[in-house]
């Protein structure tokens, strides 16, 4: 019998059989994509909690009988989110080392088509080339300032206040941006150029754990960084953007006015521009989901359920016990 003391165990439990129960409904009526992806939500609730909730109680869970089938089996990790087929369905143009964006414990890289318009990114590069620009390093950590060589707008020139606000709108405007990033604090986004006759490169670093901005009085703990390309791929040869993660190296190139968001504790590059000039913002944020496994379920289930609104409509009761799971999971997880 679960004690007093053991609320969590219980609450992780119910909601777990619940979305199984759930599943086994939607078996019927939905397609196998959508399936598959409310099946790894389900199985990632297992995987999060990693059953180690069984170390306050292990008997407690005797009671359950579905979730004692799933003591002995040994689970996969979660297949590639966006494959190269995704991607390209989205406009991204990733380079044939990209083996694809993996989803486990640790890793989750979303790519965002089309949140500059294209006439909205022109009006950027013509206001940015008018500019004053600046050495890059001056907004670079210790270690990062060793391996850094790139150009940026003065991050506190009206200029660059000016551009990163309308960035921020057209973010909390995005469904899927608000989706996947689930965010309390967005830093001011910076502005960075990487020009072939230089050089330019940005080698292996990872991102500082806290940022400030000193003109707002801002700190954040980054939770992911955003890459938002402003320069078509055709444009420059090299400045690949390569982030790190346990499944290998991943190569992003996309068209301009395409966001890429990940986890700032990636070690990432952007490789030496050989031919032309890669422009770009770049920034982070603080998710309201602290922990990383939790945001990429949360991101599955959220993207699942859209889909079956879209197949089964907003008022199908089981669509609408899905949502009611989904709010209880961030209240579950929530920072605020």
């Amino acid at each position: 019998m679960i004690s007093g003391n053991e609320p969590e165990f219980a609450y992780a439990v119910a909601l777990v059989l619940h979305e199984a129960a759930l599943i086994d409904r939607y078996l019927i009526t939905s397609s196998k994509d959508t399936v598959r992806t409310l099946r790894r939500c389900y199985f990632g609730m297992i995987d999060g909690w990693e059953l180690s909730m069984l170390s306050i109680r292990s008997q407690s869970l005797l009671q359950f009988d579905p979730a004692v089938a799933l003591t002995g089996v040994s689970f996969g990790r979660y297949s590639a989110h966006a494959h190269r087929g995704m991607a390209q369905q989205t406009g991204a143009y990733l380079p044939r080392h990209f083996t694809g964006a993996k989803r486990g414990r640790n890793f989750m890289l979303v790519c965002i088509s089309g949140l500059l318009g294209k006439a909205e990114v022109a009006d950027f590069r013509q206001l940015m080339d008018a500019h004053d620009w600046e050495d890059g390093r001056s907004t670079a950590g210790a270690q990062s300032a060793l391996v850094k060589q790139n150009q940026q707008l003065p991050p506190d020139s009206e200029l660059s206040r000016t551009l990163g606000n309308r960035i921020i709108s057209a973010l909390t405007a995005n469904p899927r941006f608000l989706s996947a990033a689930i965010p309390l604090r967005i830093f001011p986004p910076l502005f960075n150029r990487y020009a072939s006759t230089q050089g330019h490169h940005f080698g292996i670093h990872v991102d500082n754990a806290v940022r400030g901005d000193y003109l707002t009085g801002l700190r954040i703990r980054t939770d992911l960084s955003a890459t938002l390309f402003l320069s078509e791929p055709d444009e420059y040869d090299g400045g690949e953007l390569v982030i790190e993660d346990t499944y290998g190296s991943h190569e992003v190139k996309l068209p301009a006015g395409d966001l890429v968001l990940y986890p700032a504790s990636s070690l990432h590059m952007v490789t030496p521009v050989t031919r032309g000039t890669r422009v770009a913002s770049f920034f982070w944020l603080q998710s309201m989901i602290r922990d990383q496994h939790a945001r990429s379920m949360i991101f599955d289930l959220d993207s699942a359920i859209q889909r079956l609104v879209e197949r089964l409509g907003r008022d199908d009761p089981e669509t609408v016990k899905l949502t009611g799971i989904y709010h209880n999971l961030i209240r579950y997880w929530v920072e605020v």
